[in-house]
């Protein structure tokens, strides 16, 4: 922030409005820095005296507006630089403001802005409290599911992607019958057991999409069919494989939903939050306008 109030200051092209909205940009907008450090005993006792930092014409700047907490590791030229640091800073927008308001006429345009503002934070503190209180933030899959349904034309695949669960195994390996058994019953509990403790290279997550163009890269191209939906179970030179594809879903088509699960239930609590504050909008005008609280004048 420094490095831009010296840029603006230098420029000697920009004229005194540009130069007072950038200050307000940057300034005035700003909550107060802040500094968490800790000090020694006589810094500890020129702010518990309210002494006096720095001062710019009428205004000053006391040593008990930095809080100051400082870790014990700090050394003490980097305290110093720290609180010389907020004080540079402090005299430079000062000094700004200062002369920048010789040359305001009419200040009705920035109060009207810095009144706006304040309302705009009162409303979005106001805003995250309310919504705290009420939101429910419980997502059914039933939430989901109809969710999707209504705005699934905003899910739309970029690139063709395959539902499939695969693996493949040393023939020699002990129990294979019994692996081809729990396959065909889909047993994916003792399917995915099986992969990690005896498989050569498996995908088994049944509910995982994968890219195709990375399928096809992976999988020996004999297994490959050009169906959405299809099994092959294979022995090829000491090698077994089992390969079922569940479902394709081609470029351009929705995507599935358990592939934007993530995104789906943000959207829905968007959608809630928007939803809260919008009721409690409508009812409000409803109860101030029959207060008569509420006059427009043509």
């Amino acid at each position: 922030m420094k490095s831009d109030l010296i840029t603006i200051i230098k420029n000697k092209n920009i004229d005194i409005h540009s130069l007072l909205s950038e200050f307000f940009k940057l300034s005035v907008f700003i909550l107060p820095m802040i500094f968490v450090f800790g000090c020694s005993d006589k810094q500890k006792r020129d702010i518990s005296n309210g002494d006096i930092a720095a001062s710019v014409y009428d205004s000053k700047l006391y040593y008990s507006d930095i809080v100051i907490d400082m870790p014990s590791d700090i050394s003490d030229n980097e305290r110093s630089d720290l609180i010389n640091s907020y004080i540079e800073h402090w005299v430079r927008k000062t000094i700004l403001a200062h002369n920048a308001k010789k040359d305001i006429k009419d200040f009705s345009k920035i109060n009207n802005l810095v009144e706006d503002y304040e309302k705009s934070l009162i409303i979005e503190d106001f805003k995250r409290i309310y919504i705290k209180e009420h939101l429910d933030s419980t997502i059914t899959p039933d939430d989901l599911k109809g969710f999707y349904e209504i705005n699934k034309n905003q899910f739309i695949l970029e690139r063709s992607v395959v539902n499939l669960i695969y693996a493949k195994f040393n023939d020699k390996k002990h129990n294979l019958d019994k692996f081809y058994e729990k396959w065909k019953k889909r047993d994916f509990n003792y399917i995915s057991k099986y992969c990690e403790a005896n498989g050569d290279d498996y995908f088994y997550k049944k509910d995982k999409w994968y890219d195709l163009k990375d399928v096809k890269k992976k999988l020996p191209s004999f297994l490959l069919k050009n169906k959405d939906a299809y099994e092959v179970q294979i022995n090829k030179k000491g090698f077994e494989y089992f390969l079922k594809v569940f479902e394709s879903k081609h470029k351009n088509e929705n995507i599935p939903l358990n592939m934007v699960k993530e995104k789906v239930e943000k959207l829905i609590l968007q959608k809630r939050k928007s939803d809260i504050i919008d009721k409690y909008i409508e009812e409000l005008y409803k109860k101030e306008l029959a207060g008569n609280n509420i006059k427009v004048y043509q």
